[in-house]
């Protein structure tokens, strides 16, 4: 997991938000929202739903606003909200001009599963300051997960006067990851329906993050920086002993996870099916199992040992 502190360009210092907005690193897709009926879109229609199955936040949880976008590499996305009203309003008025949020959902780098980010990060945002004053709801959470092809924005809201819910948001950040999984799986035909083609929003002046492209700050080197700390082995630790992986048996294991044989993973990782084998047996033997050991043996261990594959992305995966 990756807590986020980021501070962002001073709005105020813009009198002119495109020139805001073109402060960023982005592209562009080509076609215009001016033809979607917002009354008939999905996150209008299967707003019901979502209200029923974030409940539990509803009412354990001192979260008055829920919100899921899925936002797919060719700039069209899917959103489920419990606040209609809000949505709309975000989409009508064009503040997906103005989210910056994308930046922190680069997928080349080694470990980039998971992030978290405080609203507090973004108190100076178009977008948090419309919903702040019109619609009330300025305390919240945003929870970051990357995907391969899309990815996924939990956003966590309750009303302005709950001031003390902006560090229990952070404290208790495990429980609003909990909650995604569980929307994963409680809103899976929600967001498999949401997913076609017909039901995606496509946003003409949408902005796109390029995952290649770093900010020039003064002395914040991010390319370099990211090169020379990527580690050589990946510590495994028990109370007993200290075990560790090189960089290229957790490859060749994730890429394992992911259904390819020996020979795919090798043409990857550019080395012979031979090698993946080797790197796949050492792996094994390093923790404690048989050579020979299966698929679901290898990464029930390494769960048993509290070491999440999902956690880890590797650039040329």
């Amino acid at each position: 997991m990756n807590y986020i502190s980021y501070n962002q360009p001073n709005i105020k210092a813009f009198t002119d938000f495109e020139l805001f907005f073109n402060s960023f690193n982005i592209t562009k897709v080509d076609r215009h929202m001016e033809t979607v009926n917002f009354k008939e879109a999905y996150f209008v229609t299967s707003s019901k739903q979502v209200k029923e199955i974030c409940k539990p936040l509803f009412d354990s949880f001192n979260t008055t606003y829920f919100n899921f976008v899925r936002r797919y590499e060719n700039g069209s996305e899917i959103c489920l909200t419990t606040d209609a009203g809000w949505t709309t309003y975000f989409y009508e008025n064009k503040l997906y001009k103005f989210v910056i949020a994308d930046q922190f959902a680069r997928k080349k780098f080694i470990i980039n599963k998971l992030k978290i980010i405080p609203w507090t990060q973004f108190s100076n945002s178009p977008v948090r300051i419309a919903q702040s004053e019109k619609f009330g709801i300025g305390i919240g959470m945003t929870l970051i997960f990357t995907k391969t092809g899309f990815t996924d924005f939990f956003h966590f809201g309750t009303g302005n006067e709950n001031q003390h819910m902006s560090n229990l948001y952070v404290i208790y950040a495990d429980c609003l990851i909990q909650f995604a999984y569980y929307f994963y799986d409680s809103a899976s035909k929600i967001i498999l329906e949401g997913s076609k083609l017909d039901k995606r929003l496509i946003i003409s002046d949408r902005a796109l993050q390029k995952d290649d492209e770093f900010p020039i700050i003064e002395n914040l080197h991010i390319k370099n920086f990211m090169n020379v700390t990527q580690p050589k082995k990946f510590l495994i630790n028990t109370a007993d002993e200290q075990i560790s992986l090189t960089k290229k048996e957790i490859q060749c294991i994730v890429c394992l996870t992911q259904g390819k044989t020996a020979g795919e993973t090798g043409e990857i990782m550019h080395m012979s099916k031979r090698t993946v084998e080797t790197h796949l047996k050492n792996s094994r033997l390093k923790l404690g199992l048989e050579a020979g050991a299966g698929k679901s043996e290898l990464i029930s261990e390494l769960y048993k040992r509290k070491f999440d594959l999902s956690d880890l992305r590797f650039e040329r995966l």
